[in-house]
């Protein structure tokens, strides 16, 4: 039988970083992407990149191609509370988000 990858990742995936929110560890999450045949997947945890830096390298170390993003929250010009799910396109990026 053959394994299809699907072109799919997932662009807003919580790790136990995100308290309450999170669907496990970055290792465990990346294997599940692994075993689903996914594409790719981005962590983007809430007002944090806490795991950020262990997704990147099991990713690396599991030959499975990670996002690294956050979730933030900004008050925009009304006061009102809005959320944003930031994506480091590179590395510069990934300095951006630190």
């Amino acid at each position: 039988m053959t394994h299809i990858k699907i072109t799919y990742a997932n662009l807003a995936t919580k790790s136990h970083y995100s308290t309450g929110l999170g669907v496990g560890t970055t290792t465990e999450i990346i294997k599940q992407a692994i075993e689903k045949n996914l594409y790719s997947l981005a962590l983007t945890d809430r007002q944090t990149i806490s795991g950020l830096l262990d997704f990147y390298n099991k990713g690396k170390q599991l030959k499975f191609p990670v996002i690294l993003g956050s979730e933030l929250f900004y008050f925009d010009g009304m006061n009102q509370l809005k959320k944003i799910i930031v994506l480091a396109k590179n590395q510069e990026g990934y300095i951006n988000l630190c």
